[in-house]
Parts: structure tokens; sequence; C-alpha cells
């Protein structure tokens, strides 16, 4: 039989083992829940800037749609106009002096290029908004993926093998 002194020194030191596990498992679960806090907070941010870019880019889309359609409106294509607006619009021409008529259409000309020019901008706005929504979205699926990969090694650290799914929105 072991000397006794021996089993007291070996139970001592299973118990400060224990004890170090206990604490390195506590450790690794505290790490596990703040890496879920984190992720969780990471996709609010996420779904939230997400959605802030859907609305400002429907709202650019809505105000080209305008604005495109006040340039095809004005354009040189022709308009179907009843018949009494059109003879509204011809006696009002034929009332016109020449250098009246050319001012007016130096006026249409000018409107049409401001309207062009504007739609133009908001095409390249939107096309910003577009690259700055995919560089947000891939900042925030990188900080996504760095939390869980932390979360993974955390559970690999405890040795869980558990399944707890992400719930990530698009």
């Amino acid at each position: 039989m072991d000397n006794p002194e021996k089993l007291t020194r070996e139970v001592t030191q299973w118990l400060a083992e224990i004890a170090a596990l206990r604490q390195q498992l506590a450790d690794a679960q505290q790490a596990i829940a703040d890496t879920e806090a984190s992720a969780e907070h990471w996709r609010q941010l996420y779904n939230t800037e997400a959605e802030q870019r859907r609305r400002e880019a429907e709202a650019a889309r809505e105000r080209i749609d305008r604005l495109q359609a006040e340039l095809d409106r004005r354009s040189d294509r022709p308009l179907v106009l009843d018949a009494e607006t059109r003879n509204r619009a011809e006696e009002d021409i034929a009332r016109l002096t020449p250098d009246a008529l050319q001012e007016k259409y130096v006026e249409a000309c000018l409107q049409r290029d401001r309207l062009q020019g504007q739609v133009a901008e908001l095409i390249e706005a939107l096309e910003a908004e577009k690259a700055d929504r995919a560089k947000t979205r891939a900042d925030l699926t990188s900080a996504l993926a760095d939390a869980v990969e932390l979360l993974a090694k955390a559970k690999d650290a405890r040795g869980d093998t558990g399944d707890r799914s992400l719930d990530i929105q698009p």
C-alpha cells in the first residue's frame, strides 16, 4: 500500500488541477459569452447599416426615376396631346415672335441639359452609395467572421461539440 503522505500529496495535486481546470472552463465560458455578445452586437450593426443603405438607395432610385420622367417629359420626344391642348400650344407659338420663340427654345434646351446633369450626378451618387454599402458589408462581415472564429476557438478550447447556429439576417 502507498504511503498516506504520498496519497495526500496526489489528492492535493488532483484537487489543484481540478480547480485550475474549473477556472479554465469558467474563463472559456466567459470568453464564449463575450464573443457571442460581440457577434450579436456586430449583427445588429450590420443589419442597421444594411437597412439604412437600402433606404438611401431606394430614395436615390426614386429621385432618379422622378428626374428621368421629368427629362423624358421635357425632351425632344413628341408629346401626345389632346386636340384642345395642342391648339392652345399652337396659338401660343403663333403669337410669339421669332426672337421670343428662339429664347423659349434656348430655355428649354438649358433646362434639359440641367436635368440631364442632375440625372448623371444622381447616378454617380448611387454608384458611390453602392460601393460604400459593399465596403461596409465587407467590413462588418469580416468583423462578424472574426467574432465567429473567436467563438469557435473558445468552443474548441472547452471541447464543446454542441451546435449553436448563428442567426444572421441578410
